[in-house]
């Protein structure tokens, strides 16, 4: 029975031990995708998922996300809309704009992948930015 007992507390240990909790990561994650609050006009963001991950270390986990994002206007009708907007930066926005996502069309659907670094911080595991 004691070995047992101390079975079931040596798991419930390393459970606590490892990399962020999956929901934790798909929070931290969604915040980090919605990037795009200076312009809500040009996409949606949905579909957060999770795809991998492993422990780099102690510190340091490495995770493969992915999300898809849905274009509320053509490239041209946020060409006119960021012109109008950004003033003299606006072709160095529109060139950086097309080199990511290419020439969409509103309706268009893009699934986006990125590795995501966690740290763990005296208060847990946080999205790291650099």
């Amino acid at each position: 029975m004691k070995k047992h007992l101390l079975f079931y507390a040596l798991a419930l240990l390393l459970v606590g031990c490892g990399g962020p909790s999956d929901k934790k990561m798909l929070q931290q994650y969604v915040d980090y995708t919605q990037f795009n609050r200076d312009m809500p006009t040009l996409y949606e963001v949905s579909k957060h998922k999770k795809l991998n991950g492993y422990e780099q270390s102690d510190t340091m986990y490495i995770a493969d996300m992915s999300h898809e994002i849905k274009f509320l206007m053509d490239f041209d009708q946020f060409s006119h809309y960021i012109n109008e907007s950004a003033g003299f930066f606006a072709p160095v926005y529109l060139m950086q704009l097309r080199a990511e996502f290419g020439d969409f069309k509103q309706g268009d659907v893009k699934k986006m992948t990125n590795k995501i670094t966690f740290i763990k911080k005296e208060s847990g595991w946080t999205l790291f930015q650099p």
